[in-house]
């Protein structure tokens, strides 16, 4: 016949599950619990917070409204019309400049070439420059010129407006080299932490 746990054994078996259950009242644990959440309607700490019933059909909601602007996300960093793009502090610029001949004020500066065969044309290119914090770079001749916040056509129209009553019928173009200005930083769960630039068209590298 086997032999039954002495009684003391059983009474602190019982105290024992007993202690335990009185212990869920001191764990430690962040949040209302469960009682205080069911109670939402009469809980004055939870006022304002309304209790959802959470099934597939929710779930499944809030799942495509979080999924779906992910996808849109590259709109943002795209720019449908590149004529649009702003220069700003920090971004390098090459101006050219063509004088039609007779040239009178840069033919024979030293980055000054020939184009085109028997035109005369000469075409001068002014060494890439930074803009500044200033916001300006420097032409010879023209003298600083703001270009934040202003399109590359409106920079190039600003050099020529300054250059016309100096050189013969001046025609000028301004070339973004760099973009340091307007830059996005990739960081995370990545290979690599960068910035990439974002170039008139969008996303460069």
């Amino acid at each position: 016949m086997p032999c039954r746990p002495p009684h003391w054994k059983l009474l602190g078996l019982i105290l024992a599950v007993s202690g335990l259950a009185g212990c869920s009242a001191y764990m430690p644990y962040a949040g209302p619990r469960v009682g205080a959440v069911e109670q939402v309607g009469h809980n004055k700490t939870l006022d304002g917070i309304q209790l959802v019933n959470v099934n597939y059909a929710l779930a499944h909601e809030i799942k495509d409204r979080i999924e779906k602007p992910k996808l849109n996300h590259l709109q943002y960093f795209t720019n449908p019309n590149p004529q649009l793009y702003t220069v700003g502090p920090g971004d390098t610029l090459q101006v050219y400049i063509w004088e039609a001949p007779p040239a009178m004020l840069f033919a024979t500066s030293t980055g000054s070439t020939g184009v085109g065969a028997g035109s005369g044309s000469i075409m001068t290119a002014i060494p890439a420059q930074m803009v500044g914090s200033n916001g300006e770079i420097t032409v010879p001749f023209a003298g600083p010129i703001p270009c934040a916040g202003k399109t590359l056509d409106e920079i190039a129209a600003e050099i020529r407006t300054r250059l016309k009553n100096m050189a013969h019928d001046p025609q000028v173009v301004v070339h973004l080299v760099n973009n340091h200005a307007q830059s996005i930083s990739v960081v995370g769960n990545v290979h690599k932490s960068t910035q990439v630039p974002l170039i008139p068209g969008g996303f460069g590298g």
